[in-house]
């Protein structure tokens, strides 16, 4: 908790009862954050404000939720001047990025019937195995795409008003699929209208640990309408896309665009699972609405993959992921070791990535 000085600084605790529909939490005559899902319990919500003139400049909100597993879990927000994030414990998944001036939402909501996520952590895997299944030491295990961590309940390690870290411990469960002991912590850092994603993995075993991460945030489109946006890239590309079938390498490429800065979005592009792309000479680039002055650019310099996916025939939403690994090719080894852009840490070695994104609106 930062120093508290007179009346610049208060924390409180509110009480409420059963949440039916929808929570929504007003302050200073702006709505910050939203939760749209029926059926859980609110138990209790902790808020901490920071006043300068008599606004609200920054603050962070955490309530806990009782129902189902995916709802027993926490929602923390943090704002400065210029954004408002909320967080869930529940993979410690980014479900909102708003603008504090506009109310503009900028995450994908998680809507069930098309995609249930927002920006799930894709650990201790990226992409699909074969056969999903991963042999270590001699054993096979099996696991599903993008592996385990999404679906795993973490816990607040770290927090103030600018930034939260998270932290999952492997244990029993973990360890019956991923037989590595580990810590992985991911943190998210406000800086004006820019959100900082940290990572850390840490071997806490003995033996040497093979693992992958990657992102996959969401963003929604304006309108539903992919052909209004744009990718810029920042530096001039002749992209090559790697092939997927059934979400595992094919062996083959296709040129998505001549050499340029721009690739056009539209549903089409998807029809055949994601753009993978692993040559790249940007280590940044904008997702860019062509009507309007709304915006977000990404800097993932240091990720040697980067995904661009919708849902195929979806126009709501577009994911951009950079990575640190990626999926299986389809005549690949299933051994851990062999699986390509496979990281590797000794025993008490640690492995740190971020990528940062701007919102603009």
């Amino acid at each position: 908790m930062p120093e508290q000085t007179g009346l610049s600084y208060f924390l409180f605790t509110l009480v409420v009862g059963s949440l039916q529909r929808t929570l929504v939490a007003c302050f200073a005559e702006r709505t910050v954050f939203h939760f749209a899902q029926s059926g859980p319990n609110i138990t209790f919500s902790h808020a901490y404000f920071k006043f300068r003139n008599a606004k609200i400049i920054k603050y962070w909100i955490t309530v806990k939720f009782n129902s189902n597993p995916y709802f027993a879990s926490m929602i923390t927000t943090l704002r400065n001047n210029r954004i408002a994030i909320g967080v869930h414990s529940h993979g410690a998944e980014l479900r909102h990025v708003t603008d504090i001036e506009t109310g503009f939402e900028f995450m994908w909501q998680a809507d069930p019937e098309i995609w249930g996520r927002s920006s799930p952590l894709l650990f201790p895997m990226v992409g699909k195995l074969k056969e999903d299944t991963i042999i270590i030491q001699g054993k096979p295990y099996s696991m599903s795409q993008h592996g385990f961590a999404r679906d795993r309940e973490f816990v607040i390690e770290t927090q103030n008003a600018d930034q939260i870290g998270y932290v999952l411990t492997s244990d029993s469960e973990t360890l019956s699929k991923f037989p590595y002991p580990f810590k992985l912590r991911i943190g998210y850092q406000l800086e004006g209208n820019c959100l900082r994603c940290i990572w850390s993995v840490t071997n806490t075993g003995k033996q040497l640990m093979y693992f992958s991460i990657g992102a996959h945030p969401g963003f929604a489109l304006i309108g539903h309408k992919s052909e209004d946006y744009f990718i810029e890239w920042e530096n001039e590309e002749i992209p090559k896309r790697y092939m997927l079938t059934n979400g595992l390498f094919n062996g083959k490429t296709e040129t998505v665009h001549e050499v340029g800065k721009i690739l056009p979005l539209n549903s089409q592009l998807f029809d055949h699972d994601a753009l993978v792309f692993k040559d790249l000479h940007s280590t940044q680039l904008r997702l860019v609405h062509r009507h309007s002055s709304h915006s977000i650019k990404m800097d993932f310099r240091g990720f040697p993959y980067l995904g661009i996916w919708c849902k195929k025939g979806c126009n709501a939403f577009i994911c951009i992921e950079p990575w640190y690994g990626c999926a299986d090719h389809m005549d690949g080894n299933l051994d851990i070791s062999q699986k390509p852009g496979i990281l590797q840490l000794k025993a008490s070695e640690e492995f740190e990535a971020a990528y940062t994104m701007e919102f603009i609106v």
